[in-house]
Parts: C-alpha cells; structure tokens; sequence
C-alpha cells in the first residue's frame, strides 16, 4: 500500500521510482563502488525474544487468546534451532531471569553488507536507536525493547497488527561483529551526539542561526534534541552510528 502510495506522488513530479525486496537485489552484477545509508531500518528488522527460565531457554511467541478473538503471548521451549541461534556467552552464563533478543535478519544484513564492502569497496553508515552492551553486561540483564508506535504514540504491541510501528533496540555490537565477519573494516558504535559534534554540527547550527535569525531558537532546539546525552532517552545518547568500510578507505570522521 506505502509503495503504491509512494508512485502515485513521484509521479506527479515525472520520477519512476523502483523497489528492491532484497540486498542483492540492489545491485547489478559486477564490483561496482558501493555506499549504503541505513537510517532507522534495523531497528523494524523482526526479532526472537528468549528468556531463561530456572528449568533452561525458552521462548517468547504468538498465540491466539482463548477465546480466539485476539493475540496473546506465551512461552515455549526453545529447541536445538534456538540454542544454536543464542550466542555461548548468553546461552551458558545467563542466569534465571535473563531475557535476550535477537534479529537474524539484521545479522545476516550487516555480514551481507560486510561481503559486498570488502569485496567491492565503499561505506556503509547505519544510525539507529540501540544499545552497545558488552557480552558480559547481555549475560546479566534483560534486554526486552519490543515496542509498538501508533498514532504518534505507545501502544500494546499484539494490539491492531498490521497498523502500528513495531520496532525494537538495535545490538550494535552484534551488527559490528557481523560485519567483521568478512574482510570488511568497522567503525563505532558511538553515541550519536558524539558522531554529530565530530562532523561539526554545532558550527553549522550556528552558521544557519545567524543565516536566519528568525529561527535561532527552533535551530537551537533541534540541536540540542540531536545530541543532548543529560539523560538516557535522548537521542544523542541513545541513538547510535555505526560505519563499515573496505579495507581501503581511511578512518571515517565521527567514527574513526
């Protein structure tokens, strides 16, 4: 429905737009220089949910309520499958409690990335909201982000499938050791605050404010909404950036 939605207003300005299911199917075949921007898109990547129970793994799924008129969520074992997909660290360590997510998808994107990077050259920055906890730190808390968006709030996530914004914390650090799973080069995670002041976002926020001093105070808001770190929720804090290179490119400022 979005991607109809999407041709009919670029048509209006004589623009054909094309969509792309895949990763590889971005790209025709060849070693073509290749740069990739992905903002906010690992984050509505799916994710398994897993928690440790006193008697071993188990897993968070979706069922049918009782009654059959709505969605509910339970536990069931989690398999050989599941244990194979939980890293050793998380699996042996973590103690009763614990409860751990994981985006297949996302893995198998950034070594996807990774390959094309080392093997073609070129960049890859992603920007996300996540976190970037240590194995250690991941063994001994529960990290269970699933959220749901809908009318520019929070919603229960089983509630309206289909019409809300499902979304969940990106694990930095396991994208970064994916994609170093080939030859490619990674830099960060940093804290997105930290990423922009290195680019020199304040200057160019200063340079706009005397281009229009009008809007001196919303520039100044908006900055401070990009890279404020007082407090955990805000985006310079929780948001993060992350760059995966060939081997042949030098150390990308922000990051590097």
């Amino acid at each position: 429905a979005l991607q109809k939605r999407q041709a009919e207003a670029l048509a209006t300005v004589g623009v054909t737009a094309t969509w792309r299911t895949t990763f590889d199917d971005c790209f025709d075949s060849g070693g073509d220089f290749t740069l990739v921007v992905a903002n906010e898109f690992f984050d509505a990547l799916p994710v398994r949910q897993f928690h440790r129970t006193p008697t071993g793994w188990a897993e968070k799924r979706v069922d049918l309520d009782p009654e059959g008129s709505g969605l509910r969520f339970v536990s069931a074992p989690m398999g050989k499958a599941g244990e194979i997909l939980l890293p050793p660290s998380i699996r042996d360590q973590a103690r009763p409690g614990v409860s751990f997510e994981l985006c297949p998808l996302g893995l198998n994107l950034a070594r996807a990335i990774g390959d094309r990077l080392a093997l073609c050259g070129g960049a890859a920055l992603i920007i996300d909201y996540g976190y970037d906890l240590s194995a250690v730190d991941l063994a001994s808390m529960s990290i269970d982000t699933v959220q749901a968006v809908r009318k520019h709030g929070f919603a229960p996530v089983l509630e309206s499938p289909g019409e809300a914004d499902l979304t969940a914390h990106v694990d930095f650090m396991a994208l970064a050791a994916a994609a170093a799973e080939g030859e490619a080069w990674v830099w960060g995670p940093v804290e997105q605050g930290v990423f922009l002041r290195a680019l020199g976002i304040e200057v160019r926020a200063a340079q706009l404010q005397r281009s229009v001093p009008k809007q001196a105070d919303m520039i100044a808001k908006a900055l401070r909404r990009l890279i404020d770190d007082s407090e955990e929720t805000t985006m310079g804090r929780l948001f993060k950036a992350l760059v995966i290179t060939g081997r042949e490119i030098p150390a990308p400022a922000g990051v590097g």
